[in-house]
């Protein structure tokens, strides 16, 4: 990261919304809600960093984590599509996006046959809620 996260924060309460736009925190935090668990002023951290990389996006702002972004909205096509994630999905669309093919194919066939990797997606019944979601 280059900048903590609190310091991304401090960067759009100072009005500096290009510097937040432009760091690579957001496209690097993992979402896994740590920060947002442990944030003294009840701020949740993961979902301002989804908001800041969904605004950069929106704005086409050059994004540094070509890879990450890629990622990123391969993820949210999924979860559009299915209205959740769909992990072989995924795992096609981001690498045709990043043509990094051979890359972790060593593990492919045990998630398969552990049954990590499912061929193919399973639908939630009310992909009309996900659709509106989106549009929003």
């Amino acid at each position: 990261m280059d900048d903590s996260p609190n310091q991304v924060i401090r960067f759009t309460q100072l009005g500096f919304d290009d510097k937040t736009l432009k760091s690579k925190t957001p496209w690097l935090c993992a979402g896994c809600l740590t920060c947002s668990a442990r944030c003294p002023q009840n701020l949740d951290v993961a979902k301002f960093m989804d908001a800041v990389r969904q605004i950069a996006l929106e704005e086409n702002i050059e994004i540094v984590e070509k890879d990450t972004v890629a990622f990123h909205k391969a993820f949210l096509n999924q979860i559009k599509k299915h209205g959740r994630a769909f992990e072989f999905g995924l795992v096609r669309e981001y690498k045709l996006k990043t043509l990094n093919l051979l890359q972790d194919i060593d593990v492919a066939p045990e998630m398969l046959l552990k049954g990590k990797l499912s061929l193919l997606p399973h639908q939630v019944k009310d992909k009309k809620h996900v659709k509106k979601i989106f549009e929003k």
